[in-house]
């Protein structure tokens, strides 16, 4: 457990993906977390997915805040689709801007929370990859010292039960790249998983995506919480390191 009394672990949010955007951006609508600050970032591939989740979080923005400071947009395509190989050559092609935005918007954070749906192909390609480029040594001209010691944590969202069959194999195959590299080792150091059907109250109509995704944000914080004063408490250092 650290040690220190007066200082905060500083994590940065990142979402990659509509359905991970939107999640993210609830952080913008709740009390400050000092654990996180204003350390939040949403990827997607495609202009318009963004826009609409920056216009849900701009009413938290301190005044005279840029909201492009916290969007990326990365890779040629426009979306994905729910092919996650696209997602994942769209972070390919550009990883050293996404590493560069890393550094700019969340420098010297301790660890990296990557928000992704599982279903889809934007977020569910590109964050195992991205975090395998971060825990295999970054090669990019944006790389930073900094960057080899943060932890990174995953968290996915599993599919409703009732969606296609399509997202269901997307969310197996998304779920083993957040597990595992391509070379057989760990990728991240800690994958947390929420199951849409388990948090929602009906699973046949009438989809609460935001009831849903208050629930997930609430545990998130919970965790992160650990981090606001870290003398004799659980910090996610411990978490990746005493199973």
């Amino acid at each position: 457990m650290s040690q220190q009394a007066d200082t905060y672990t500083r994590w940065a949010v990142v979402a990659s993906g509509e359905g991970g955007g939107r999640i993210t951006s609830q952080f913008f609508t709740r009390s400050d977390n000092p654990g996180i600050d204003d350390r939040i970032l949403v990827m997607n591939t495609n202009r318009a997915d963004i826009r609409n989740t920056i216009s849900r979080m701009e009413s938290n923005f301190a005044e005279g805040e840029d909201p492009e400071r916290h969007a990326l947009e990365f890779g040629s395509q426009q979306g994905a689709g729910n092919f996650f190989v696209t997602g994942m050559e769209a972070a390919r092609e550009d990883l050293d801007r996404i590493v560069g935005k890393f550094s700019d918007m969340a420098g010297h954070a301790e660890a990296f929370l990557h928000a992704a749906t599982l279903g889809g192909g934007t977020g569910n390609g590109s964050v195992p990859y991205v975090i395998d480029q971060f825990k295999s040594g970054l090669d990019t001209d944006q790389h930073e010292p900094w960057m080899d010691s943060t932890i990174h944590t995953a968290f996915g969202v599993w599919p409703y039960y009732y969606e296609a069959p399509q997202r269901q194999f997307n969310a197996v195959c998304g779920l083993s790249r957040l597990l595992r590299s391509p070379d057989g080792s760990q990728n991240a150091d800690m994958v947390l998983l929420a199951a849409n059907s388990h948090l929602s109250d009906d699973e046949t109509s009438g989809t609460d995506f935001d009831e849903v995704n208050e629930q997930i944000i609430s545990a998130i914080d919970l965790m992160i919480g650990a981090g606001r004063e870290t003398r004799g408490v659980i910090d996610v250092q411990d978490y990746v390191t005493v199973p």
